[in-house]
């Protein structure tokens, strides 16, 4: 099965597949030879995790952006879907799938009708299948918003399935209070 990725300058990309695959090699084996096995764990399952939401995301329609890899987060992209912001998918290194989600920022000013509707717009969106968690904040309100998906059964349409339930979450919330992401 030939991936959309390797669709265009297929010489181009062997010739980048194979030094990243030489550097990967040298990684792999530099952590055998200092006995960490679980590092290399780590980083195999790392590659893996992030090629398979590259492949779904691409073929989603989507753009990543902004990779960011810390001790809590295996990975964490910004989601576009041309030049729109659409949320961001994210997994931690335990973690047995990643989220899908976005933040909501609600000023002081929709802060009352943001209070008066939370019930509706807990249960709006959990119909979605979506989770909803409110923080307050100095300068309003903080609203995240996200839904899990396993890793191992990722597809295209599954993420599209996901993004398009969080944005009717946040057609839903905009109905009620403006909001900037």
């Amino acid at each position: 099965m030939r991936s959309r990725l390797a669709e265009s300058g297929d010489s181009i990309n062997k010739e980048k597949a194979s030094e990243m695959a030489q550097r990967i090699w040298n990684f792999l084996v530099s952590q055998a030879e200092t006995n960490d096995p679980k590092t290399m764990d780590y980083c195999l399952n790392f590659l893996c995790n992030v090629t398979t939401v590259l492949m779904n995301s691409t073929g989603a329609g989507f753009t990543l952006n902004r990779l960011v890899v810390d001790s809590a987060l295996e990975f964490y992209f910004d989601v576009y879907s041309g030049e729109k912001d659409i949320g961001y998918i994210s997994k931690g290194w335990e973690d047995p799938g990643l989220r899908v989600g976005d933040i909501l920022n609600i000023s002081p000013d929709e802060t009352r009708k943001l209070k008066e509707n939370i019930l509706h717009l807990m249960k709006a969106c959990s119909n979605q299948g979506v989770a909803v968690y409110f923080r307050e904040k100095d300068n309003g309100i903080e609203i995240e918003l996200w839904t899990p998906l396993y890793i191992d059964a990722l597809t295209s349409r599954g993420l599209k399935d996901a993004f398009d339930a969080l944005n009717e979450c946040k057609r839903m919330i905009s109905m009620i209070v403006s909001f900037h992401s």
